[in-house]
């Protein structure tokens, strides 16, 4: 199989300082990474296949590149599901989350988002139940859903706490607050739009 990382002459993989410099790796070796997924799948190497799969995430990510995402993350599904590798599962549920809000599709995002959040509880991953968090944080944002915001930013914000992470709670308590802001104004517009309405009766 083609490497999935690019290997230094001390044999470990290569690091990129700037994520700039990582995104130019992928678009050069999209192809080959690609090339190795469908190899992996034809021989059913199923822990490859999930791993490169969330391995081209960042890329689909930053890019985005919509059929890619969907079709290499759905097959990966399938792989994971059957090794029962739940924790493989449940970060590709997750970015399949968040494929699905960044193209449109939230209703969709929506549930592998609420799936992902169960999976991560379920293996006891407190990093992945973060992501699936925020994520969902990020697709009721999407339905202008505030006060769902606020619900999976706060238990975000929970979870990060629990790890002591400084980053991940600054992320949820930004999220918590936007979620507030954003009610805040919509109450007041509606507070508006209804005195309008009978100012004109």
């Amino acid at each position: 199989l083609p490497a999935a990382l690019p290997i230094s002459a001390a044999g470990r993989a290569s690091e990129f300082p700037p994520l700039r410099d990582a995104m130019q790796w992928y678009r050069v070796e999209l192809d080959n990474l690609l090339a190795a997924f469908a190899a992996a799948r034809a021989r059913e190497l199923h822990g490859h296949v999930g791993h490169l799969a969330l391995a081209l995430r960042p890329y689909f990510t930053d890019v985005p590149l919509q059929d890619g995402w969907f079709a290499t993350h759905q097959v990966a599904l399938e792989s994971a599901r059957a090794v029962g590798d739940r924790r493989t599962e449940g970060r590709l549920l997750c970015g399949l989350g968040l494929a699905h809000a960044m193209f449109g599709a939230l209703d969709s995002a929506t549930g592998y988002g609420r799936t992902a959040v169960d999976v991560a509880r379920e293996v006891g991953d407190l990093d992945d139940e973060f992501t699936a968090l925020n994520n969902l944080a990020f697709t009721f944002s999407a339905l202008a859903e505030s006060d769902r915001v606020i619900e999976a930013a706060t238990q975000a914000l929970a979870v990060a706490e629990r790890i002591g992470d400084v980053g991940y709670a600054t992320v949820a308590r930004v999220n918590v607050v936007a979620a507030y802001v954003d009610r805040d104004q919509f109450d007041r517009s509606e507070e508006r739009r209804v005195g309008k309405e009978g100012r004109s009766r």
